[in-house]
């Protein structure tokens, strides 16, 4: 039995958009175990049984409270059943590169994603049965190389931004494709009305309704303009959008919104509006909830707490930074991490409460809670459970079986 102390540190996509058309893409479909020797794919190195070992991680995906799968910072991929208690390999044969994967991307317990890089194309390693077996893909006629983000609403529907990267402003979210076959075949969208903005997350709810943001750009400037995010929605599978505007703009405050969680067709959607060029300040946070008979999000609450933050980083995206992390569990439980301090709701962010100090914890990084109760974090050493609702953190050592 190998035992391995289970370490991570976190990495982040970038995001943005401009117009497309709607060329369909095929996607070439194969075995990774029947492919030749290429110098994009590196081994993976093996460990003797028994040795204890350091792993960075580079993502956690907790699917409930004892599913979950974790990449490794070498590049490995682990899964879990028990609550990282113990886990198993599950990384494909042939593994690109750490330096050409674009993201791991997580569906569910049984199906995952893994974008990256091969040469001058864009190409996908894809999972059905939990890691067991990988099959790879490349989108030919995708002409981007990197990956702003991903969603699907089942195996097989789904959507993939791709970015290119601007000399000035870095990478900026490109094209939108969607696949209706688990991706053997992806339609380029028109995403007309989809504002341009600095960073993009994508949310697909079903074939037809999903979620992203955009800003505008500041007048007589080429800058994307934070104080005019908005809320952008579809019907019609991402061909069309119609922004929100959910939060009032207001000079010199920034808006953020993170990507909603649905739970049986109804949505928990949170907003933040905060000081820009300060260091701090109050941050103000709605809550927003979406029903199927409404068709729309209302305000369920607003919660105003200090903030601070390093003005470094830029303004966006606030929901990003490491200090703050929040969440839902089901339509009326939710938590809020920052400043070394929890909040619970457990009425749909109408009212919040302020739990004990989590200081015992260095920092909000990626945290995830499964109930109230039950979650689970990481510095940028050590991965950590809390049974508690974030008052104490336990390290987790597991062993591969």
């Amino acid at each position: 039995m190998r035992v391995i102390i289970l370490a991570l540190f976190v990495f982040w996509g970038g995001c943005s958009l401009t117009d497309g058309g709607k060329e369909a893409v095929q996607s070439n479909h194969s075995d990774t175990n029947k492919q030749e020797a290429d110098p994009t794919i590196t081994p993976i190195p093996s460990i003797s049984k028994g040795t204890k070992v350091s792993y960075p991680l580079e993502k956690l995906m907790m699917v409930n409270e004892n599913t979950g799968w974790a990449m490794l910072k070498e590049g490995k991929i682990i899964y879990t059943k028990d609550g990282w208690e113990t886990f198993q390999d599950r990384t494909p044969e042939r593994m690109p590169k750490r330096e050409n994967i674009q993201d791991f991307l997580v569906i569910n317990d049984k199906s995952a994603w893994v974008y990256f890089n091969k040469g001058e194309s864009l190409e996908g390693l894809v999972t059905s049965d939990s890691g067991q077996t990988w099959s790879q893909q490349s989108f030919s006629g995708v002409a981007d190389l990197s990956v702003a983000a991903s969603s699907f609403s089942d195996d097989k529907t789904g959507w993939l931004y791709t970015s290119f990267n601007h000399e000035v402003h870095g990478p900026q979210p490109h094209e939108l494709f969607r696949t209706e076959d688990g991706g053997l075949s992806w339609n380029q969208l028109a995403k007309k009305g989809l504002n341009t903005s600095s960073y993009k997350w994508i949310y697909l709810m079903d074939q037809t309704k999903g979620w992203s943001i955009g800003e505008n750009v500041k007048s007589g400037t080429d800058y994307i303009d934070p104080t005019t995010t908005a809320l952008f929605a579809t019907e019609d599978g991402g061909q069309t959008w119609v922004s929100h505007s959910l939060i009032k703009t207001v000079e010199e405050q920034g808006i953020d919104y993170q990507a909603p969680q649905f739970f049986n067709g109804t949505g928990m959607l949170s907003g933040v509006q905060f000081p820009l060029n300060r260091e701090s300040g109050d941050v103000k946070l709605y809550t927003f909830q979406y029903t199927a008979e409404t068709s729309k999000w209302s305000l369920t609450g607003m919660l105003e707490f200090p903030f601070k933050r390093d003005l470094q980083a830029g303004p966006l995206p606030f929901f990003k930074s490491e200090a703050i992390r929040i969440g839902f569990v089901n339509i009326e439980d939710g938590w809020l991490l920052t400043n070394n301090e929890i909040y619970t709701t457990t009425n749909g962010g109408e009212s919040w409460s302020k739990g004990r100090d989590t200081s015992a914890f260095p920092s909000t990084e990626n945290v995830q809670f499964i109930t109230l109760e039950i979650g689970y974090a990481f510095d940028q050493a050590t991965l950590y459970k809390t049974t508690d609702g974030g008052i104490s953190w336990v390290p987790i050592v597991g062993s591969e079986l």
